[in-house]
């Protein structure tokens, strides 16, 4: 079974909150899969996470390039993307694998395009957008301002940690967070 929790952000500057105080939690060792449509938001609470771990220059999605690196003094912090996970797996099997390995902090967008390649244990977080049933909210859409739904779901032990010392962070911020539901990965 996993732990989870359910988050509710009502627009990006809350998404990007809520990486930071994410970012402050990280260890080396730390895995983070991101899950969602495009514009979904995992990108933005990325970049919240490199501002949390004080990292200067602000994350970019790595798409193209499929892998960034930056420094922190917490260690490597590699953001990955698997968007086009043909090219992602290559990369993977020539060694970026290894890379994944206790001493760096990873975050792989469009994670769920390369799960063969993942460790199974990490801390998932999936994004939904939450649509109003109106005319306005394709407009909303359109302009990144509709809220989304991020669950967070641990898997392993280390994981189990990272979630537990972000609810403690976002208590600590006054931000309430609800229990998501826990599933079998």
């Amino acid at each position: 079974m996993s732990a989870a929790l359910l988050l509710r952000s009502l627009d990006p500057t809350q998404t990007e909150a809520y990486g930071r105080t994410l970012g402050c939690c990280l260890r080396p060792g730390d895995l983070v899969r991101f899950e969602g449509d495009l514009g979904a938001g995992k990108t933005t609470f990325c970049r919240g996470v490199g501002v949390g771990l004080g990292v200067e220059e602000p994350l970019n999605s790595p798409t193209y390039l499929l892998c960034k690196e930056y420094p922190t003094e917490q260690g490597p912090l590699l953001h990955l993307d698997g968007y086009f996970e043909h090219r992602l797996a290559s990369l993977l099997g020539e060694g970026l694998i290894e890379r994944i390995d206790g001493r760096s902090m990873v975050l792989v967008e469009w994670a769920e395009r390369v799960a063969p390649w993942l460790p199974s244990e990490g801390l998932d977080l999936l994004f939904e957008r939450e649509l109003p049933a109106d005319s306005a909210a394709e407009a909303d859409a359109e302009e990144d301002r509709c809220p989304r739904r991020i669950e967070l779901r641990a898997h392993g032990e280390a994981a189990r940690l990272l979630l537990f010392r972000f609810a403690e962070k976002l208590a600590e911020q006054g931000i309430s967070v609800e229990p998501g539901e826990e599933a079998p990965r």
